[in-house]
């Protein structure tokens, strides 16, 4: 995608492009230029602390995850999201348990109404959950 947007000069705003949920035609127009990248960077394969300390120095990080614990996927990294932050908090188990865990605070694609207001989280420091350190990267922007 970010070679797409490198080649194309750009990309829209969500504002003048909203996420719609079914499939069209691109209509992208660079008249509704919202920024422009000249390349991107992949993040090393299957290292969790290079996409924390990404996350925490330049912000959003796009990632590939394995989602068939969500509708309709099957297997493989198959779904493309934003790693958005990430943190640690008590989570209870349904044998009454608590356990401090760490999480991937993950934002979906599917809309505010999906999850959490488009959002969910995701174990972190668990060998690659879903394998979300499998293939990250970032735009470089202009």
């Amino acid at each position: 995608a970010f070679h797409y947007l490198t080649d194309s000069g750009g990309i829209d705003t969500e504002e003048t492009y909203p996420y719609q949920a079914y499939q069209y035609a691109c209509r992208y127009s660079n008249a509704k230029l919202g920024t422009s990248i000249y390349g991107a960077r992949q993040l090393p394969e299957g290292d969790e602390l290079q996409l924390q300390a990404a996350v925490a120095t330049i912000g959003p990080i796009s990632v590939a995850i394995n989602a068939s614990f969500m509708r309709f996927y099957k297997s493989g990294l198959n779904h493309a999201v934003l790693a958005v932050g990430y943190g640690t908090e008590y989570m209870k188990f349904g044998n009454g348990t608590r356990r401090l865990l760490d999480y991937w605070l993950i934002k979906n694609s599917w809309g505010e109404n999906w999850g959490n207001g488009g959002y969910f989280k995701l174990a972190r420091n668990q060998n690659n959950m879903c394998g979300i350190g499998f293939d990250s990267c970032y735009p470089l922007v202009y």
